[in-house]
């Protein structure tokens, strides 16, 4: 290395102090010169295979070694006074040309080396050696390897390098040559071992640094995580079951405040146009525009965000049944139905054209538009023949099982309408019982005097009746009783006939079984003889039991018979829609996350769904308070999200956020309070632990979220208000974020506050943000609570603060007193004993220069120039 030079001259001199070598100066000069380029390049260049530009230098250095080699040892040289007298012009000028030549060498070949020092190096040791002397006699009494002391490589702190490292190998050199190759072989085998000795230290001293870097890291993380977080410690009461996990110990959101997302920014603009906005959305708008931000379905959508969508449809379809109507649990139910209904339409279709796109059906076609009742009917027949092929000749059991599964398909999308299209369809050689023609008769009639999609009322794109709004009837209602009755006495007669069947093992084809299957299922749902998912769990070899493929087909059924079957239509049912669907909430619960998720309830791993194959089912269950508890538990950041925003717009909508059930306990009507204040804690846990990731990034926006916290001193609904609770995590926003300025202003030159005088303002405007929720008293109010808590924990500079901007300058003026008695006496730096008593000092000076500096800058401010702003107030 460069680095190296002065440390190998300084080894070449000790080697040649102690040879009192007959050298002539000119070639002796060359000759280490060359020496020094050689040994320089063979170690850079030492690398084999085809000869490169490197290497013919080298074997040009080489050549210019041997000549000097030569030179050196020609024996028939001119030596003694004599010849030193004749020749002394030409010598120098053979002198200064060697000289030059070695420069240009080192310059060329050298490898970073100083050639100049070198050459002086070189001429002060032919100086002081014995031309005279003989080589060959010094080298054999090995007096060349003797020397005074270790050689020091390098200046000042170098590695010795002792004789012998120089010495070795010299003994046996019969020539100068010899001897300088392997003194600098020597030199330089130390030298490369020293450098790779140097190379080691700094590598693991480098990796010794960064252990201990992460180290401090996550030993700052696992403090913070042992102390917890100051958004959820103590705000609430600890009678809630649930734990609402902090930012702090999630896995998109740190502990450290994070910027928002573009996606966390646009549900902001969603929380902002709720109330207490100036001109609020209804919550209808804003779930319209929560769905607006959401990806459209498809198939590369992933599974967390597709059921972000399902839940905000579902929540879109909840609001619109419950707004025009009492919001109960059986009109939840029917949203509940709607959307299972809607969701598998959109199932059906999907499959069906993408299996039109790929050419199953004979090529593509073109397919009716499915907004109608017939091009629904057309597309659930090609999604059964997707199912069911057909067989390669007329089979009239094949035509059988097409057209019941079609017409359960048609049920399960709620259309009664593409149901009757289809038994109008059917085959001439297929004998439908007629109470069927009757029924899909009536039911049809309903749904088209209603201009609805569906039976649950879903509105069509095109309808203005306002009937739509009504809740429909239950089928008690819309079908007549003899119907009803012919319907029960034909279920039982199906049933019977395919149970006999099994016990005698009567040879079946799988088209009859399918049959079967449908034709059971059908009349399970509209007879409403038994619930259809009693045949899974009481007869599970009965047929029907098949048709339930997913959770969502169990819900549907169970949230069918829950609405449809109540004790005013069916006089010998005890239990109603309420119990069907406390009894429903609290099966899922039963079975619990694990069963669902596919994951042990002790795994710490977030599910691949986010929590929400677990979630969606609650919530169709209207266990609401559970489901965004697991949804933000194992969610991660992107359910604390998710939960948060499903939670406001649902409070907003007037929907409860406690787990609907019929315990004895709650049926009291003093109980009812203690659920709405249970829902409200979670969604107050929800909104702080949400806005503490972001409160320090973006503090007015996380003042958006906190002015929209329930009261929990209020009873009902949402209201404009912004309660006691909201103005305590205000406080706590502006002591932890210190973003005084932002969200209160600045005091101005006369010492009132800047504030917000439009009422028309915005929190998007570059007013204060506290100003465009609180009147100017309240702020001030909000400011100097903040004060007091501040004060109380020894913060009395942000105390100081806080007093001057909402105004309370007589409290500003007895704190600037207290201070300043307090460091009334200057105790300097130095007057103590030890050096804790010496910091101690240190500090109290600062405190009292900084107390001093604060006041005289507050006289001559506000109290040096008449009477102003302070002075009045």
């Amino acid at each position: 290395a460069p680095s190296q030079s002065p440390s190998l001259n300084s080894g070449v001199d000790d080697v040649q102090r102690n040879n009192n070598s007959a050298i002539e100066r000119g070639d002796f000069s060359s000759l280490l010169s060359s020496s020094t380029s050689l040994l320089t390049s063979w170690n850079s260049n030492k690398t084999g295979g085809p000869a490169t530009a490197s290497q013919e230098s080298l074997r040009k250095n080489l050549r210019e070694l041997s000549v000097a080699s030569a030179s050196l040892g020609n024996p028939h040289a001119p030596r003694g006074a004599g010849a030193q007298t004749s020749s002394s012009a030409p010598a120098a000028a053979a002198t200064y040309e060697a000289e030059a030549s070695a420069h240009r060498l080192l310059a060329r070949e050298g490898g970073g080396f100083d050639s100049a020092h070198l050459g002086r190096s070189a001429r002060e040791l032919e100086l002081r050696t014995n031309v005279t002397a003989n080589v060959g006699q010094r080298m054999t009494t090995g007096s060349f390897g003797r020397a005074e002391g270790p050689a020091r490589i390098g200046t000042g702190g170098g590695s010795s390098i002792p004789s012998s490292h120089l010495s070795s190998g010299l003994g046996d050199a019969r020539d100068v040559n010899h001897m300088l190759n392997a003194s600098y072989s020597n030199l330089i085998n130390h030298i490369l071992s020293s450098q790779r000795q140097a190379v080691t230290d700094t590598a693991q001293s480098i990796v010794h640094r960064k252990i201990m870097d992460d180290f401090q890291i996550e030993k700052q993380l696992l403090l913070q995580d042992l102390k917890g977080g100051k958004t959820l410690g103590g705000a609430f009461s600890s009678t809630q079951t649930h734990h609402i996990p902090s930012t702090h110990h999630t896995h998109s959101v740190h502990s450290h405040s994070t910027a928002l997302s573009p996606s966390a920014l646009q549900h902001a603009a969603i929380v902002s146009n709720l109330p207490p906005a100036h001109r609020p959305h209804t919550p209808y708008q804003a779930v319209q525009h929560l769905l607006s931000i959401l990806p459209p379905s498809s198939p590369d959508t992933d599974t967390i965000h597709q059921a972000y969508a399902n839940t905000a449809d579902l929540l879109n379809v909840t609001i619109h049944h419950t707004s025009h109507s009492n919001n109960t649990p059986p009109q939840r139910a029917l949203a509940a139905l709607s959307h299972l209904a809607d969701q598998y339409r959109h199932h059906i279709l999907s499959k069906v054209h993408h299996a039109n796109m790929a050419g199953r059906f004979h090529g593509q076609q073109t397919l009716p538009s499915a907004d109608s009742a017939s091009g629904l009917a057309t597309h659930l027949a090609l999604f059964v023949n997707m199912h069911l092929p057909p067989p390669s000749s007329p089979n009239a059991d094949h035509d059988r099982a097409t057209l019941w599964a079609t017409i359960y398909y048609c049920l399960r999308c709620g259309d009664a309408c593409a149901a009757l299209i289809t038994l109008q369809n059917a085959p001439s050689n297929i004998a439908i019982p007629q109470p069927f023609h009757t029924v899909f008769t009536q039911l049809a009639n309903y749904q088209t005097s209603h201009d609805a999609k569906s039976l649950f009322f879903t509105p069509s794109p095109s309808s203005s009746n306002n009937n739509t709004h009504q809740p429909p009837a239950s089928l008690a209602a819309i079908i007549s009783p003899q119907t009803r009755i012919t319907l029960v006495e034909l279920y039982h007669t199906v049933k019977t006939r395919s149970r006999s069947t099994t016990d005698h093992n009567t040879a079946t084809n799988e088209d009859n079984d399918t049959e079967i299957m449908f034709q059971l299922a059908s009349l399970a749902l509209l007879s409403l003889a038994e619930p259809l998912t009693s045949s899974s769990s009481n007869s599970p070899s009965s047929p029907a039991a098949n048709v339930i493929q997913t959770i969502e087909d169990y819900i549907f059924a169970s949230l069918w018979m829950a609405y449809h079957q109540t004790p005013s239509n069916f006089p010998n049912t005890n239990t109603s829609c309420e119990e069907h669907v406390a009894q429903l909430g609290q099966l899922l619960q039963h079975w619990g996350p694990s069963y669902f998720e596919g994951t042990d309830d002790s795994s710490n791993s977030v599910p691949s769904s986010g929590g929400w194959a677990y979630a969606f089912p609650l919530l169709l269950a209207q266990q609401y308070n559970t489901a965004l508890t697991h949804l933000a538990e194992v969610g991660s950041g992107t359910g604390l999200l998710q939960a948060t925003h499903l939670g406001l717009i649902m409070y907003h909508a007037g929907i409860p956020l406690y787990d609907f059930n019929l315990q004895p306990s709650q049926l009291e009507e003093s109980k009812q309070s203690d659920k709405d204040a249970s829902g409200k804690q979670l969604l107050s846990k929800l909104i702080v632990s949400y806005a503490s990731a972001f409160q320090t990034a973006d503090p007015k926006t996380a003042l958006e979220y906190l002015v929209r916290l329930p009261d929990p001193t209020l009873t009902g609904i949402a209201t404009a208000s912004i309660g006691q609770f909201a103005k305590k995590q205000i406080r706590r926003l502006l002591l932890e974020t210190r973003a005084f300025e932002p969200l209160a202003g600045n005091v101005s030159s006369n010492g009132s506050r800047e504030s917000a005088t439009d009422t028309s303002a915005t929190p998007s405007s570059s007013l204060p943000a506290m100003d465009c929720y609180f009147s100017s008293a309240e702020v001030s109010s909000i400011l100097a609570d903040a004060a007091v808590d501040t004060l109380r924990e020894g913060n009395k500079a942000d105390a100081a603060e806080l007093f001057a901007l909402a105004g309370r300058y007589g409290s500003l003026l007895s704190l600037l007193n207290c201070e300043l008695a307090s460091h009334l006496v200057d105790v300097s730096p130095g007057e103590g004993g030890g050096s804790g008593e010496q910091l101690q000092q240190q500090q109290e000076s600062e405190e009292r220069r900084f107390w001093r500096n604060a006041a005289l800058h507050f006289h001559s401010l506000h109290l040096a120039h008449g009477r102003t702003h302070v002075v009045e107030v």
